[in-house]
């Protein structure tokens, strides 16, 4: 796991939230490859924008999500790339049950 901040301090109870995060996406996905979290603060705006990256099955999934409070911000991004690993996985498992209907008896 890797985690980066710009214009913010990283500090202990924020890397904790961030490993709890990651380890209830891993909860769902055992075989990610990698995982980043990349924090950024907005001072003129107020804002945390946090970028979460997951890469599972050689391909990546990225999301960005908004909010004044970091927390937040982290809740909505770690729900928004458990949709996309969601989606990728009916997609694998549809595209599998595709090929064995198709295959001869």
């Amino acid at each position: 796991m890797q985690i980066t901040s710009m214009h913010v301090d990283i500090t202990p109870s924020m890397k904790t939230l961030i490993e709890e995060k990651f380890a209830h996406i891993q909860g769902h996905f055992h075989s990610i490859d990698q995982e980043k979290c990349h924090i950024i603060y907005h001072e003129s705006y107020r804002l945390f924008e946090v970028e979460l990256t997951v890469h599972l099955d050689h391909e990546q999934f990225f999301t960005k999500k908004s909010n004044a409070t970091f927390a937040i911000a982290l809740q909505e991004a770690t729900q928004a790339v458990l949709h996309s690993l969601e989606k990728h996985k009916t997609k694998l498992s549809a595209k599998h049950q595709n090929h064995h209907h198709n295959e001869p008896m």
